[in-house]
């Protein structure tokens, strides 16, 4: 399925430099940025062996303005495809995010 190479780098650490946090909700969270994401899966598997797409995309609840910054809410399911030879794996995860923006 996968080459010996592709199996070590996916079983490889991240840098931390690489991984960024946030504060939500009182908690911190680790996370990857979307570039990031696509320049390893490039890298590992190759620029035309994997696919990702937004299946959906639902906005949770109406903007709201905060202590001068505006909060608005996405859930998100997204399919990542990787064709590995003759074998296709296939995952769909659906993530939630607030984005907020200074004026």
């Amino acid at each position: 399925m996968f080459t010996d190479v592709q199996k070590s780098a996916l079983q490889s650490p991240l840098a931390r430099s690489s991984v960024k946090t946030r504060t939500q909700a009182g908690r911190e969270l680790s996370y990857i940025e979307s570039w990031f994401a696509i320049s390893e899966a490039n890298r590992i598997f190759g620029f035309d062996a994997w696919d990702r797409e937004t299946v959906s995309m639902v906005k949770l609840g109406d903007p709201y303005e905060k202590d001068g910054k505006w909060y608005v809410a996405f859930m998100a399911q997204v399919r990542v495809t990787v064709r590995a030879g003759d074998t296709v794996i296939l995952r769909i995860d659906r993530k939630s995010t607030r984005l907020n923006s200074s004026r």
